[in-house]
């Protein structure tokens, strides 16, 4: 992961921290970004954050964003530690510490976004039925044991959420990725988390 993408988990984690009154538990986090990348894969043909993710019993979840919540980003101790600075985890609720600059989202990612996590929140409010919903509409994930994960490789993301065989999931994945580098260079890749910083 790159402080781009970084800066991508940030902004969308912000956003549905907004959209939840100032916090949010990371369960709904987790689920309600990987439903934003996933729709931005299906509509666009791109993710918004270019984390990579895993299978987990109660579904599909983003790797690098569910390690720096727990504060266990290992890959870049820097990265880490510019999150630890912008957001605060008491239990599982996270909280920004300031205003996060937002604005590596396009205004369509902040719709998808809000949206999704307001799906989530329904779901749960109809009886905490946000797994059993994701085991049902994300074919891509795979059913693992307690305790344990599975790589969720994105061309196969790609491949159930579009609907296309193995070979042209795997071609889009390659563009997807030259796009992620591309990104990886772009001027707001380099600003810091939070606004007033």
């Amino acid at each position: 992961m790159n402080h781009a993408a970084l800066r991508k988990i940030a902004a969308a984690t912000a956003v549905i921290c907004d959209e939840n009154g100032g916090s949010a538990d990371m369960f709904f986090i987790l689920k309600a970004i990987y439903l934003s990348d996933r729709h931005m894969v299906t509509e666009y043909g791109a993710p918004i954050t270019g984390d990579k993710y895993s299978s987990m019993p109660q579904g599909p979840i983003l790797c690098a964003t569910y390690d720096l919540i727990k504060g266990k980003f290992s890959e870049e101790k820097k990265l880490q530690t510019e999150w630890n600075e912008a957001f605060t985890r008491k239990e599982n609720s996270v909280t920004p510490r300031g205003k996060i600059d937002i604005d590596s989202l396009s205004p369509k990612e902040e719709e998808v976004i809000r949206e999704k996590f307001r799906l989530v929140m329904k779901l749960d409010a109809e009886g905490g039925k946000v797994a059993d919903w994701m085991h049902k509409n994300c074919p891509e994930w795979e059913d693992v044991p307690k305790g344990s994960s599975k790589p969720l490789p994105l061309n196969r993301m790609i491949q159930f959420a579009r609907h296309l065989d193995a070979e042209k999931a795997k071609d889009l994945e390659a563009s997807i990725r030259e796009g992620l580098l591309i990104r990886k260079g772009s001027a707001f890749a380099k600003s810091p988390l939070l606004a007033s910083a």
